[in-house]
């Protein structure tokens, strides 16, 4: 059995107020994906790449403004992806967050 499917649209809701929708490009066999991403409020894009391990889901997304956000999270009960984020190159900047739809 391969890796939860998370690829397409979805929302990345911040517990810090952003609303982050993103694209997860097709999800390779490996568990691997890419995927582009804009902040709402604020209008800044970004890109980055992740992988579906198990329960887990982690992923990187460089932003426009220079900052990148690393975010980890874990599959609950009814699929829906729940974690943390932070700011890498300002790691006391962190949210929890968790996917606008289950897997």
């Amino acid at each position: 059995m391969g890796p939860r499917n998370i690829a397409g649209l979805w929302d990345i809701l911040q517990s810090n107020g952003f609303d982050v929708p993103i694209d997860v490009r097709e999800l390779k066999p490996d568990g691997s994906f890419r995927l582009d991403a804009e902040q709402k409020p604020g209008g800044v894009t970004g890109s980055g790449d992740g992988h579906v391990d198990g329960d887990l889901v982690n992923f990187t997304i460089t932003w426009t403004n220079g900052s990148t956000g690393s975010y980890n999270g874990a599959f609950d009960t009814q699929g829906v992806i729940r974690g943390s984020t932070f700011d890498i190159k300002h790691p006391g900047a962190f949210a929890g967050w968790h996917s606008s739809r289950g897997f």
